[in-house]
């Protein structure tokens, strides 16, 4: 006593002397028919309350079924329409036009092809309650023989009153034998089976039916008509410009266009201008005037530069004849010698009798010659100024400074009377002028001095020009 009991082994562990197999003590074992041995209120023949879940009396049928059809009730879930009624459930027999939905199915009993819609005779509009596809709403199939629809009609689908054997189009009510045409709505209706959108008749349709023809309302304006130029009006509808008729893209220059020459396409603005060939490609009026300087070609001397024209001011020293006079672009004063940039030697270019082979004009402070030289005639070194002699370039000595060359005295002053001069060695000239100094006075002297003298100046100017 007061040992734990194992239920269903066969041992009675607490010694209570109740069966090991009735746990719930309701007089009912485990294997005796109770269905639940954890609560005594189940238990065969216990009262089973309807709806509520628990199989009390263990006689394992469905809770929800009270009309023991095998169907549990609609309201706990299950398909019994009314479980109350053995006879109605989902696997009943439907027993069409009563009133009564034997099968739970929740469709009309006026309804039996299912197609929801009553049957005629039940105010419906279902004139074949055995056929699913026959109904008020049903889509008609036409000439076969059947009203789909319940209409009354299988042969006329437009419903204008001709039936399709003599309907022209029987889909369109505004299409029958008789009916006045509207032109340009797509239907032929008056069934003649002319084109509605080709009112003029000329065999094209208009463009707004997708056609080709550009006046629907004249019978020789359509694409395979004559074109005829410049009248404004296009007879064959290719859509070019009437006044383009070489289909350049340009009108033509006599009705407002700019095509000079409307008969052919190779004359056009814009087109490659081919020189001097006698046609005006490019309709800029210019043929032989290829730079466009105004000059045309054979007066102008290059007729691919529009900064060389005749005329034009020429820019000297550029290398360029601006103004095609043909003369050198570095000679500015013409006197056939150019300056240095252009390979001459002329040393001033603003003045013709100035370059390298003119004659030289003395003392006037101009370089004619262009040797650097306006006061040197004699060309030993010495200015004008400064020799005694400038015609002579080896007397180069100055009469009232320079060493005689004849006796190596300074002649001071000059003696302009013919007198000896006063200075030292003059008892030796010959007479007459000193040979070293044109001008100057002699004194009495032997000729055997004077020759000295004169070896002696030439090796005196010897020496100065080494």
């Amino acid at each position: 006593t007061g040992a734990t009991e194992i239920w269903y082994d066969g041992v009675d562990q607490d010694c209570n002397h109740g069966s090991d197999f009735d746990q719930d003590v309701d007089g009912f074992d485990s294997n005796g028919g109770d269905c639940n041995d954890t609560d005594a209120t189940i238990y065969p023949g216990a009262n089973d309350p309807a709806y509520d879940g628990i199989d009390q009396n263990c006689d394992l049928q469905p809770e929800f079924d009270v009309d023991n059809d095998g169907y549990d009730s609609f309201a706990y879930g299950g398909l019994d329409c009314d479980d109350n009624d053995a006879a109605r459930n989902p696997g009943a027999t439907e027993i069409w036009y009563d009133g009564v939905d034997q099968d739970c199915d929740g469709g009309s009993d006026n309804d039996q092809d299912g197609d929801g819609e009553d049957v005629t005779s039940a105010g419906g509009g279902d004139c074949d309650d055995t056929d699913s596809a026959v109904y008020s709403t049903a889509s008609e199939v036409w000439y076969d023989g059947i009203d789909q629809n319940c209409d009354g009609n299988d042969d006329d689908q437009d419903g204008d009153g001709f039936i399709v054997s003599v309907d022209c189009d029987d889909t369109d009510a505004d299409a029958y034998p008789g009916n006045v045409e509207s032109w340009y709505d797509g239907i032929d209706g008056n069934c003649l089976g002319d084109s509605d959108f080709d009112f003029d008749g000329d065999g094209f349709d208009a463009a707004l039916g997708g056609g080709s023809d550009c006046d629907d309302l004249e019978g020789t304006v359509n694409p395979s008509a004559t074109e005829i130029w410049y009248d404004g009006t296009d007879q064959n509808c290719d859509g070019a410009s009437d006044y383009d008729q070489d289909g350049d893209g340009l009108d033509a220059s006599s009705y407002g266009g700019s095509d000079c020459d409307d008969s052919s396409v190779a004359v056009a603005p814009g087109q490659p201008e081919v020189w001097y060939d006698g046609v005006d490609q490019n309709c800029d009026g210019n043929d032989d005037d290829q730079d466009g300087d105004g000059s045309a070609f054979g007066a102008d001397c290059d007729d691919v530069d529009p900064t060389r024209y005749p005329g034009n001011s020429d820019a000297w020293y550029d290398g360029v004849d601006s103004d095609c006079a043909g003369n050198n672009d570095y000679d500015a004063d013409g006197d056939g010698e150019a300056v240095a940039a252009g390979g001459g030697r002329d040393c001033d270019d603003e003045d013709a009798g100035i370059y390298p082979a003119a004659s030289e004009v003395w003392y006037n402070d101009v370089d004619e010659n262009c040797d650097g030289n306006d006061d040197d005639q004699d060309g030993d070194g010495v200015a004008l100024g400064d020799d005694c002699d400038d015609t002579d370039a080896d007397l180069a000595e100055d009469c009232d400074s320079s060493v005689d060359s004849e006796d190596s005295t300074v002649d001071s002053p000059v003696d302009s009377t013919g007198t000896d001069d006063s200075g030292t060695g003059d008892s030796n000239d010959s007479g007459g002028k000193d040979p070293g100094c044109d001008g100057c006075s002699t004194g009495s002297g032997s000729s055997g001095l004077v020759l000295g003298g004169l070896v002696a100046a030439g090796l005196l100017r010897r020496r100065r020009k080494g």
